[in-house]
Formats: structure tokens, C-alpha cells, sequence
């Protein structure tokens, strides 16, 4: 995972306010966690009545990739199965897409009922919904397509899919799901579903496991951070690696929350934050946009950081303290910056592109 993965990331999501990734095992417990991060940068959409709608969307999406995605056997871990759920809001419209493993025998149905749904107005989708119900007709997964067809209903739209044959055994089923204001059939969207796949092989490729960007606020900071979680407790890392990573998550985040340059009227400070394994550790990339004044000041503190070894910095970090204490230096200390750089395994690493007049898209790495 590289500065070039989080531009080509920051680029292609550009214009989509938020914008979030999440690739592994899909866990019940990461939906509250879903929700809030959708909810934590509102967009026009949100304004516009539709935030109830878009929150059931998420949840009945999420909730259905957990009952129906298939896990792979140690012996076939090497694949790449994990699966992908994303959303974005971009053009007055909410798009999820989800990336799950199936087995090659089910794939032929799960498309056919896809189509299914898609051939219905809505009158014949309430029907169909009805007499699923009273037909009692469950399956060893917990339903009969009557996830889907809700969604599809409150929607409005065809559900695009896609599959993608691994080996002899499995694929993966790719589904995308657009909310929009105006419920007419459109096409409009259906280039993100080849896109959301190809993020799906980048992120596998780079072992990359999070991607969000929008507003930092304590709405998407804390769900962020439930779910990083999972990564962090790495049973082989041991536990003082595991307090490294968390701690360098939160400074991270509240970094940008701080730090971030304000784009609009409502003071939103977007930002970027990625995670992922390389080489055996954990690697964190995140990027906020930062005035000229501000980079010249982050690169003297960087580039002093980087210069030091391991005492260097301790004995920085005891100093910033006590000026902090005695109020000597209440803002811009750095301590966060510093204690990051302590925490690091190997050297901060970063880089400025330039974004707009006279501001620049600050990157920096954490390697623990």
C-alpha cells in the first residue's frame, strides 16, 4: 500500500462525499458502524427525505451479504474471497455495492432471480413479496430473495450483478444498488460497478482492507475505528503492537479532524484514511488538504522527526510535554505528530500534491 494507491483512490472518489471501502469478513456487529459513517458526511440526498430510505438500503445490503456470502476453507485462503462493501453519494444518488463469494452452483440461480426482480413494475413486486410471505418459503440461508426484492421496491432501480468465476468451486457475485431522487430507470451509474470491482482488485492486490473519505467528525472517527479494530487485534502481533496501532489510529484521525483545511459554509473537513497490511505490518496512509502555510510548517516538522532516532524523539516528546503543561506552547506543539513517529516501526513517510490554488493534498505513512 502506497502514496500512489491513496491518490488513485482520492482521484477516482473525487466528487463522491463519502466515499467508503471495507474488504474482509463481513461481521453483524459492523452495522451501527456502517450506518453512522453514511450519516457522517449528509449530503444532498440526506437533505432531500431520502436519509431514511438510504439507511435501510445499507442496512438490508449489509445484512444480506452476511446471510448469503460463503467463507472459504483454510486450505483456499490464497484466494481472493474475502469480499468488498462499499457506498458512495455522488450526483444526488447513493450507490452500494457489494462483492461476495458463492458457490459455482448457486450462481445460476442467484442470477435468475436478479432478473426476476428487475423484470417487475412495482405492483408486481409487492405481489411477488406477498406471496413469497404467505407461501412461507424459507430457505437454509434465512429467506427467499425477500431481502432483495425489498430493496429492490424501495429503490426504484434494477439491481445490477455481475459475476466472476475464481476456480471450479467459486465466484464472486458482484450487486450494486442506487438510491436516487428521482426513481426513474437509469443507466447512469452502471459504469460503477465495473469501477467498484476493479477497487476490489486493487485493494486485494495492496492487502488493503479500509478506504474512507468525507467529513472527520466524531460520526465517522468513531465507526472508524470499530472497525480497524478488527485488524488492529492481530493475535500474532502481540499486545503492545496492537496499543501501537490503535493509538496511531486515533492520532491519526483526530488529526485530520483537527487539522484539515475547511472546504465549505459548513466548516466540513474532508479527508482521506486508508489501511492495510505490507510486508507483515500494518500500514496506514491518510490525507487531508492543507494551505501553503501549513505545509511549509508540516515539512520542517516532519523532516526534523525523520532525523531522529529512537532517544532523539523521546527526549522531543518529554520537552513538548512539559511546554504543553506549563502552557508554553498551546498550539501547534506537534506532540501528536511526535508520538505517532514514536510509535512508527520504520520512518513517517510523506508526500504534497498539489490541489487547487494555493493548497495542497498532505499523504502520510505509518508503518507499525
Amino acid at each position: 500500500m502506497h502514496f500512489n494507491t491513496l491518490r488513485y483512490f482520492y482521484d477516482k472518489a473525487s466528487g463522491q462525499n463519502p466515499s467508503f471501502y471495507y474488504r474482509g469478513p463481513f461481521l453483524e456487529r459492523f452495522t451501527p458502524s456502517i450506518l453512522d459513517m453514511s450519516q457522517a458526511s449528509p449530503g444532498m440526498e440526506i437533505q432531500q427525505n431520502m436519509g431514511k430510505k438510504i439507511s435501510y438500503m445499507l442496512v438490508e445490503c449489509f445484512q444480506n451479504v452476511i446471510k448469503h456470502a460463503e467463507i472459504l476453507p483454510e486450505d483456499q485462503k490464497d484466494i481472493s474471497g474475502e469480499g468488498m462493501f462499499s457506498f458512495k453519494s455522488l450526483n444526488g444518488a447513493f450507490v452500494i455495492n457489494s462483492i461476495n463469494l458463492v458457490y459455482n452452483k448457486d450462481v445460476e440461480r442467484l442470477t435468475g432471480l436478479v432478473e426476476n426482480v428487475n423484470s417487475m413494475n412495482e405492483a408486481d413486486l409487492k405481489q411477488y413479496y406477498l406471496d413469497k410471505l404467505r407461501n412461507n418459503e424459507i430457505n437454509d440461508k434465512g429467506g427467499a430473495g425477500l431481502g432483495l426484492i425489498e430493496m429492490a421496491r424501495k429503490s426504484g432501480q434494477k439491481i445490477l450483478h455481475d459475476t466472476e468465476q475464481l476456480n471450479d468451486q467459486y465466484s464472486l457475485f458482484h450487486q450494486q444498488i442506487t438510491v436516487r431522487k428521482n426513481t426513474s430507470d437509469s443507466t447512469e451509474y452502471s459504469s460503477m460497478l465495473q469501477e467498484s470491482g476493479d477497487f476490489y482488485k486493487r485493494m486485494t492486490a495492496e492487502n488493503m482492507v479500509l478506504f474512507y473519505k468525507g467529513d472527520f467528525n466524531q460520526k465517522s472517527i468513531m465507526p472508524l475505528l470499530d472497525m480497524a479494530e478488527h485488524k488492529l487485534h492481530d493475535k500474532s502481533a502481540g499486545q503492545k503492537r496492537t496499543l501501537r496501532a490503535a493509538h496511531v489510529t486515533v492520532e491519526v484521525l483526530q488529526n485530520i479532524s483537527k487539522h484539515a483545511r475547511a472546504v465549505d459554509a459548513d466548516g466540513q473537513r474532508f479527508g482521506v484514511f486508508m489501511m492495510g497490511k505490507m510486508n507483515g505490518s500494518l500500514s496506514i496512509l491518510a490525507g487531508n488538504i492543507v494551505p501553503v502555510s501549513e505545509k511549509i510548517f508540516l515539512e520542517e516538522k516532519l523532516d526534523y522527526l525523520i532525523s531522529l532516532d529512537h532517544d532523539g524523539l523521546k527526549e522531543l516528546h518529554r520537552s513538548t510535554l512539559r511546554a504543553s503543561v506549563r502552557f508554553e506552547n498551546k498550539t501547534n506543539s506537534g506532540l501528536g505528530l511526535i508520538e505517532v513517529a514514536q510509535a512508527s516501526s520504520e520512518s513517517l513517510r510523506y508526500q504534497f500534491y498539489p490541489h487547487g490554488e494555493d493548497q495542497y493534498l498532505f499523504a502520510l505513512q505509518v508503518i507499525i
